[in-house]
């Protein structure tokens, strides 16, 4: 079973930040249960400065309900920080969220790649996902490629220079994933 914060905390990988109670959170609800796929995001332009911390104050006015949608970011540094619990909603993919966890890569991946160290602890995040829920490689989504997403020009999440299907074959064979 995946590493948890401790034993009565299965919202945290231990290696991650635990930002949660720290910033504005989703007042919606879920059952955990009914998590099948994780959603890959991006967030913050193209050398997004700050951390977690400064990307959220920056852009709750701008999120509905005023709150991260996402339960994770994973910033360029390879540092992730998890600042929702499971059970909170966030709005991050119509029709999805009540069955989806969002996270946010951090970056403008229509334009640059992810740094490495970024995209190791997306994969080491999305294996602990997997393990969590008992999800498969084809349950991790990039936004852009769930039914009924936006095909507007300009829109894709998280972008073609963070290959999704490239991420998918990782972390099916395991490859640069350490727990």
């Amino acid at each position: 079973m995946a590493d948890f914060v401790g034993p009565m905390d299965p919202d945290v990988p231990r290696w991650a930040s635990d930002l949660r109670g720290t910033l504005p959170t989703p007042s919606g609800q879920r059952d955990v249960s009914r998590i099948k796929r994780i959603i890959v995001h991006r967030a913050g332009g193209p050398g997004w400065p700050g951390s977690t911390e400064d990307l959220v104050r920056e852009l709750c006015p701008h999120w509905p309900g005023q709150s991260t949608p996402y339960w994770a970011f994973v910033e360029p540094s390879g540092r992730v920080a998890v600042v929702t619990n499971l059970k909170d909603k966030g709005s991050h993919a119509a029709s999805y969220n009540t069955s989806s966890l969002g996270v946010a890569v951090i970056g403008d991946f229509r334009k640059n790649t992810p740094s490495e160290a970024q995209r190791r602890a997306l994969l080491r995040l999305l294996q602990w996902c997997c393990e969590r829920f008992s999800f498969r490689a084809k349950d991790v989504y990039g936004h852009t490629e769930l039914p009924g997403s936006t095909r507007t020009p300009g829109k894709e999440c998280p972008g073609w220079m963070l290959d999704m299907n490239a991420l998918r074959l990782d972390l099916a064979d395991g490859r640069g994933i350490i727990l």
